[in-house]
């Protein structure tokens, strides 16, 4: 994992400039879905929606892509854990998802808010998405980069 400002992220990623093209260009108002960035190698997804409880939020890693992830607006907790100890739940290659049972302590906890990202490779099962406090609307963007190209 990787927990930077977000002016950092032209060094961590500077073979690949276009990632913070991408970021730079993002706003409040910046279509929600799927955005291009390079093929299917590396592209962005922009979503809003309601952060929740802990015990709603998803622990999940992905095998092919890794997640660069950025808040537009609003702030939200997250997680990461050590796979190794974890018991899989589910495993669905087709959407490169693996979701497993939430440990009884993490690794470590980290604030997403507008002003940082936060990358997660293949090896940390992450969860974000968690109130804080109480439930708030978020807008974010994840750029999925294949883990290969930054291996």
């Amino acid at each position: 994992m990787i927990y930077a400002p977000i002016k950092e992220l032209s060094v961590v990623f500077k073979k690949f400039p276009q990632i913070s093209s991408f970021v730079q260009s993002l706003n409040k108002d910046s279509s929600l879905g799927k955005h291009q960035i390079s093929g299917d190698d590396i592209y962005g997804l922009v979503a809003e929606y309601d952060t929740k409880k802990t015990e709603d939020a998803k622990l999940e890693s992905h095998r092919e892509y890794a997640d660069i992830q950025i808040m537009i607006s609003g702030e939200e907790l997250g997680r990461i854990s050590w796979i190794p100890r974890l018991e899989i739940l589910s495993d669905e290659p087709s959407k490169d998802l693996i979701l497993y049972k939430k440990p009884a302590k993490f690794a470590s906890e980290f604030l997403l808010y507008p002003g940082v990202f936060a990358v997660f490779y293949p090896y940390d099962a992450h969860t974000t998405q968690i109130e804080i406090g109480t439930p708030q609307k978020v807008k974010k963007a994840v750029v999925k980069i294949r883990a290969k190209l930054i291996s």
